[in-house]
């Protein structure tokens, strides 16, 4: 029986090394070694009627999904959704098991149930390698596994499942995290264009080798379907999953409250704004600078945090930060791992971003209870409805972002009552044990079962 857990690929091994693991078994498609069925093979027993009043026992193997992802890092929409797919999925007739290709974060790891084998393939220290390197690497790895679906998300862990799944004649599912590549991705962008469009080019031509894509609003269905050509009927559309419970702060919001405001050293009336994203153009980030110029203007006690990975354009941000005037009031905090204490001591939660998959930073602050103000184009207009569960303003817009912060600032029956109907959008539309369902029957689908 190949044993399967943590699997750290060891590249000057050679071709005929086994994998070596970490937690966790695993027994192919039902059989070990020996011929024996492994207790955790993953069979399951039904009922088939074979004429009236009459029933037989029979046994069909559990189908083994494995999940491809880049990384399983503390933050990151697709991350954070997967974690909580692989907590929600109850199909009995269903297995999972994951591969992450680069960094394995312990706290997010752990939040894996114990059931689902983890496979980590390029460990930290170990240079990431070349596309045709990644692509050879998770063929290697998924012979052992032995899947019958592959499920991939974000661009690396996807163009080396896309070969995998066509070498090994495996059906595979991808999920579409955002837009495709349309001119608005070239706003604020500092890469160059041709690279862009290489990318483009690389990534559409290789979309024909996946069966059938999950992508997670409309939004995104419709601009691979526009853009890429995807007909309709390969395109499933299940939205992301949040559960409110996950947003609920240890030791309640007004310590969390207290504890973020001491640590920035702030009063306890300071009108708190927040920003959870990474560093980058899409984010409209520097519009959120030049919106708080204004904001400080008119509420003196305002000040806004952005809690981040650093990206692209963490120096410009930066620049544009020392420029602005705004000194202590404003602070970019890098990456933080208490992110729902930061939207529990949140007054409102600003999401100027230029485009979004569904943007699952907005879907946490409404589900914390948050005011929100959000660009208002798909898919964050489809999700937030003007001053019924949140403020919308035009994108690239400062002077509107900043009218709608201090409109809130000024109102709080209108933060609260906006806070509360953002929850209910988040409980009414995303919860996990939907979108674990819907995703557990498009499996089935695929594999005809």
């Amino acid at each position: 029986m190949t044993e399967v857990g943590n699997l750290v690929l060891n590249p000057s091994a050679s071709d005929n090394a086994r994998w070596t693991f970490e937690r966790g078994t695993h027994a192919g498609r039902g059989s070990d070694a020996n011929g024996s069925v492994p207790a955790d093979a993953g069979f399951v027993e039904a009922e088939e009627d074979t004429e009236p009043g009459a029933h037989r026992t029979m046994t069909r193997r559990r189908a083994h999904v494995v999940h491809v992802i880049n990384s399983i890092a503390a933050t990151g929409g697709a991350e954070q959704q997967l974690v909580t797919n692989l907590r929600s999925f109850t199909d009995p007739e269903l297995r999972h098991s994951l591969v992450c290709l680069y960094e394995v974060d312990p706290s997010r790891r752990d939040e894996v149930p114990s059931t689902v084998p983890v496979v980590h393939l390029y460990p930290k220290g170990v240079a990431r390698p070349g596309p045709w390197t990644r692509a050879r690497d998770l063929i290697r790895v998924l012979r052992d596994l032995e899947p019958d679906l592959v499920h991939c998300s974000l661009a690396d862990a996807a163009l080396a499942a896309r070969f995998a799944g066509r070498r090994l004649r495996v059906p595979v599912v991808e999920t579409l995290v955002n837009i495709a590549n349309e001119k608005v991705k070239s706003l604020d962008n500092p890469l160059a264009w041709w690279k862009l469009r290489a990318y483009q080019v690389v990534d559409t031509t290789t979309m024909r080798l996946v069966t059938r894509f999950h992508a997670i609003s409309g939004e995104v269905a419709r601009s691979w379907r526009d853009t890429a050509r995807i007909a309709d009927e390969r395109i499933a559309v299940i939205p992301r999953a949040v559960d409110p419970a996950d947003l609920v702060p240890v030791g309640g919001r007004e310590a969390a409250r207290k504890r973020i405001l001491g640590e920035m050293g702030w009063a306890e009336d300071t009108f708190l704004v927040v920003n959870i994203g990474r560093e980058a153009p899409q984010k409209g980030q520097r519009y959120l600078i030049e919106a708080m110029r204004l904001v400080v203007d008119r509420i003196p006690t305002a000040r806004a945090l952005v809690a981040g990975t650093p990206g692209s354009l963490s120096d410009d941000l930066r620049r544009r930060l020392a420029a602005s005037g705004l000194g202590d009031r404003m602070r970019f905090l890098g990456h933080r791992r208490d992110v729902v204490d930061l939207l529990a001591a949140a007054d409102v939660f600003a999401f100027p971003s230029l485009f979004e998959g569904i943007g699952v930073a907005m879907l946490q602050a409404m589900a914390a209870e948050c005011a929100v103000v959000v660009t208002g184009v798909p898919p964050m207009s489809d999700v937030v409805t003007d001053r019924e569960s949140g403020l919308t303003v035009p994108p690239q817009d400062p002077e509107a972002l900043a009218a709608a912060i201090v409109e809130l600032a000024e109102d709080a029956e209108l933060r609260a009552r906006l806070g509360a109907a953002a929850k209910r959008v988040v409980e009414q539309g995303f919860r996990p044990d939907r979108v674990a369902a819907e995703l557990e029957r498009l499996y089935h689908e695929v594999l005809g079962r």
